[in-house]
C-alpha cells in the first residue's frame, strides 16, 4: 500500500544496478535489523543501514537513520495488525527524532526473506541525491513488511534536544538560502513569531510541550515538539480516526467530545458553549463551505486576549480527529486550543457537495 502525503516531490534520478536474485535471497535469510524507534535529539544521520538486505536494495540512495527508525516503528504496528495514517506517521517520525515533513509513505507485505519490488522501484525512480530515505523490513505474521518513507528537506537544522530541563535554552541554528520564520507555542498557548536568521536561543521556563514550527517561502520546513521539565508521556495527544463524520449533527457532538479530550490531555477544562460564538461559527462556516478541499485556519485577537476561528472540511469516511490533527500543528490554532484563557466556544456544522463541514470558535468570557 502506498500513501501519498502533501508536498510530494517525485523526480527521477540515476539509479544503481539492481541486485541479483541470488544476492537478495541469501541476504533475506538473515533476520531484519531495525534502527531505534525513539531518539532524544532531533537530528539527521545519513549512514549505511545495519540490515545488509536493506543496504543492498538501497544502493546509492541516502539512508537516514532517524527516518528509518520511524519506518521501523510503523512496520511493527503494521505487523501487529494496526493500521496507520498521516497522523501516526508524523508522530512516529517525531519520536524517532526526525523534524522535517514526510513527503511519501509506502509499504508492502511480502514472503519472509523476499524483497518488495514495488518499494524498490519507487525508491530507484523517485529518490534524489539530496532526499532522505527511510527504509526497513519488519518480520511478523509469517512474512516481511517493507516500509519506506521519503522526505525532501529544504533546510539544514543543527541537532535539537527533544527534552530540556525547566529554564533550559532552546538553541535553533538553521542553514537555508530562504527567509525563515519561527513560530513557538508554549504549553499555555503563548504564540511567539519571529524571523529565524542564522540562529536563536530561547529560554523555555514553562513546563510542558512546546511546539516549534519553521517556515520558508514554500511552507513548513520543520516542525516538532520540545518537552520541558519532568514529563513521562510523550505520546500523541489524539488517536487515529474513530469518529466518522456521518452527518452534521453527529459531527457537532464529536467536535465537542474531541475538544474535551484535547483540553484534558493538556490539563485544561473544556470551554463552555457560548450563545454568541455559536452564531459567529455559523456565519463563518457559510464563508468556508465553498472550498474544494479541507481547510483550516485560526485568527488571533489582540495581544493578551484569546480568540480563534477554525474551519475544516471532511470527506466521507474521515473523522473529526482529522480536523484537530490539522489544528494542533497550526501554531495559531494550537495556541488557542491549549490556552486555558479560552473558556468559551461555539461550534457549527453543515453538509454540502459530499463534504461535512465544522467551524470551531474559541474565545474568552
Amino acid at each position: 500500500m502506498r500513501i501519498i502525503l502533501p508536498l510530494i516531490l517525485l523526480c527521477s534520478c540515476g539509479g544503481t544496478r539492481p541486485p541479483t536474485q541470488v544476492q537478495l535471497q541469501s541476504l533475506g535469510d538473515a533476520a531484519p535489523r531495525l534502527p531505534a524507534p525513539e531518539a532524544g535529539v532531533y537530528a539527521t544521520h545519513l549512514t549505511a543501514p545495519s540490515d545488509p538486505l536493506v543496504s543492498t536494495v538501497l544502493g546509492d540512495i541516502p539512508w537516514e537513520e532517524s527516518l528509518s527508525g520511524a519506518a521501523g516503528a510503523l512496520g511493527v504496528e503494521l505487523a501487529g495488525g494496526r493500521p496507520t495514517d498521516a497522523w501516526v506517521i508524523r508522530w512516529a517520525a517525531l519520536r524517532a527524532g526526525y523534524p522535517f515533513p514526510i513527503d511519501e509513505f509506502s509499504y508492502e507485505r511480502v514472503a519472509e526473506g523476499a524483497v518488495s519490488q514495488s518499494i524498490l522501484e519507487i525508491l530507484q525512480q523517485t529518490a534524489q541525491p539530496h532526499d532522505h530515505a527511510g527504509l526497513v523490513r519488519v518480520r511478523g505474521g509469517q512474512g516481511d513488511y517493507w516500509v519506506g518513507l521519503v522526505s525532501h528537506p529544504r533546510i539544514e537544522l543543527q541537532p535539537v534536544p527533544r527534552a530540556l530541563p525547566l529554564g533550559g535554552e532552546l538553541e535553533l541554528v538553521c542553514t537555508s538560502s530562504d527567509v525563515l520564520q519561527l513560530s513557538l507555542v508554549s504549553p499555555s498557548g503563548h504564540l511567539e513569531l519571529s524571523d529565524l536568521r542564522q540562529g536563536r536561543s530561547i529560554a523555555l521556563d514553562e513546563e510542558g510541550e512546546h511546539w516549534v514550527e519553521i517556515r520558508d517561502s514554500v511552507g513548513v520546513a520543520a516542525a516538532f515538539s520540545v518537552y520541558v521539565g519532568e514529563m513521562d508521556d510523550l505520546t500523541a495527544p489524539l488517536p487515529q480516526t474513530t469518529h466518522i463524520a456521518a452527518d452534521p449533527y453527529s459531527l457537532e457532538l464529536d467536535t465537542w467530545d474531541l475538544l474535551d479530550e484535547v483540553r484534558a490531555f493538556y490539563g485544561w477544562e473544556t470551554p463552555a458553549e457560548d450563545p454568541i460564538l455559536g452564531p459567529v461559527a455559523r456565519a463563518h462556516l457559510d464563508d468556508h463551505m465553498g472550498y474544494e478541499g479541507p481547510a483550516s485556519g485560526a485568527f488571533r485577537g489582540e495581544p493578551g486576549s484569546c480568540r480563534a476561528s477554525m474551519s475544516c472540511g471532511l470527506v466521507v469516511g474521515d473523522g473529526v480527529e482529522a480536523c484537530f490533527h490539522q489544528w494542533l500543528v497550526d501554531p495559531s490554532a494550537r495556541a488557542a486550543l491549549v490556552d486555558p484563557r479560552c473558556d468559551v466556544a461555539g461550534v457549527a456544522t453543515d453538509e454540502r457537495d459530499d463534504r461535512v463541514w465544522v467551524q470551531l470558535e474559541l474565545g474568552q468570557e
